[in-house]
């Protein structure tokens, strides 16, 4: 059985523990994991147990990522570029450093679009923003802003050809910027009611990183939500970072299924469940793929058309005919309001759904909202439109109701996913997101 770790001074909440035994289990790993925690007093004792083959790996976390770079026999190259280490591994008698924590910056980010030529904000200069600014000045981005308390110290800093500007907290309303990350650990449990930034910073960003993962939704993220901002917690990094070590102790790669599977299953153990809305043209895959959503993450399905269906007890056809698109407008409504509220639930509403404000207001309230967008033409040649209201008696009309909801689908939704290849893509495509 091979032994690894984690080597840190405070590590009475840590995860790791359960997410690396999860993994092992996962892929058939002989292997063992537990916790190191020691003042710094004593990390040289407990780097002789790597040496002397009592561990053959461990990560490392605050406050020694720096510290152990002077033990290192070999330094991977990204670890030497950010200057911190957080994935030891003991080969033919050395000892090498990496960090992997880039890499689970990498898959936080990829669901998003590039950072090239965006401007950046980073809250925090410790040491969980060093990888981050490294990544984001290797995807090219613009101007990497960097808010700190001793701003003024760190003025001269450069780092390859990327412009990095240093900012002090009071300046920060005047940035505007296409993304901002939380480095800080302000907002973690048990001080969970406080947030580095308030709305009125928030507000001039289009997406909110905060590498904090308990709580799952930080008032930080709260207020970006609030504001109308696409957000992610630090979970993902948390968990694809443990991935990628792994993979470095095993010298093999985890399949890309696996490492979904593991994500998903610590999102629904850590994560508050909310609901999930797709939102989208009519016949544009809406159903088809949160069935195929909701089955995958273990959650309830509702097709809201259906569901009106059995609170009328009329089709919806009927309820067009006889009372009226504004009486089905205001029952939808109604019902949408009541289904919202509801934990573990993938909720695909009909294409209408988006016209009224306060439906709007609704969907800005669910955990996801995504857009499935499909071309019209596509939707005219394959789709049966026998028992679409709208689209029944004038198939052409499909065009008008796209002019008229396409910039309100886009504006609600955290993440587009375009439906013109198969389902099981579009499945992974929405699954990545998470």
């Amino acid at each position: 059985m091979k032994n690894y770790g984690l080597f840190g001074e405070h590590l009475s909440h840590s995860k790791s523990p359960e997410i690396q035994k999860y993994i092992y289990n996962l892929i058939g790993y002989d292997a063992d994991y537990n916790l190191y925690e020691f003042p710094k007093g004593d990390l040289s004792n407990y780097i002789n147990r790597l040496k002397n083959n009592s561990l053959d790996g461990v990560n490392v976390t605050i406050p020694y990522k720096k510290d152990v770079i002077e033990y290192l026999d070999v330094l991977d190259p990204k670890a030497k570029d950010i200057a911190a280490v957080n994935t030891i591994v003991r080969k033919n008698g050395l000892l090498y450093g990496y960090n992997t924590d880039y890499y689970g910056i990498e898959k936080t980010l990829e669901t998003f679009d590039p950072v090239e030529n965006k401007n950046c904000l980073i809250l925090g200069y410790g040491g969980a923003s060093q990888p981050l600014i490294h990544f984001l000045a290797d995807k090219n981005a613009k101007t990497i802003y960097i808010a700190s308390r001793k701003s003024e110290k760190y003025k001269d800093f450069k780092l390859k050809n990327s412009n990095i500007v240093f900012l002090s907290y009071e300046e920060l309303k005047n940035i505007q910027a296409y993304i901002i990350f939380n480095s800080t650990p302000v907002g973690m449990y048990p001080n969970d009611n406080t947030s580095p930034v308030g709305r009125d910073v928030l507000s001039n960003f289009s997406i909110a990183i905060d590498f904090i993962y308990n709580p799952s939704c930080t008032k930080f993220l709260s207020y970006a939500k609030e504001c109308g901002l696409k957000t992610q917690n630090g979970l993902k990094m948390l968990v694809y970072q443990a991935l990628k070590s792994i993979e470095i102790w095993k010298e093999e790669k985890i399949e890309e299924n696996k490492q979904m599977d593991t994500y998903l299953h610590f999102r629904s153990l850590l994560q508050e469940s909310d609901s999930i809305c797709l939102i989208g043209l009519p016949a544009s895959g809406k159903s088809t793929l949160g069935k195929m959503l909701a089955d995958y993450i273990g959650y309830d399905f509702i097709d809201l058309d259906s569901y009106i269906e059995d609170f009328t007890m009329m089709s919806i056809e009927d309820i067009f005919e006889i009372h009226g698109e504004n009486y089905f407008r205001e029952i939808e409504s109604r019902l949408l309001a009541d289904l919202i509220k509801k934990k573990d639930t993938v909720i695909s509403p009909g294409g209408g759904i988006v016209l009224r404000e306060n439906n709007r207001d609704l969907l800005r309230k669910c955990d996801k909202v995504f857009y499935i967008k499909r071309d019209c033409e596509d939707i005219l040649n394959n789709v049966n439109l026998d028992n679409r209201p709208l689209l029944k008696s004038s198939p052409q009309k499909i065009y008008e109701l796209y002019n008229e909801r396409h910039l309100l689908y886009e504006n609600l939704s955290n993440y587009t996913l375009y439906n013109n290849s198969s389902l099981e893509n579009l499945l992974l495509e929405a699954l990545l997101c998470f």
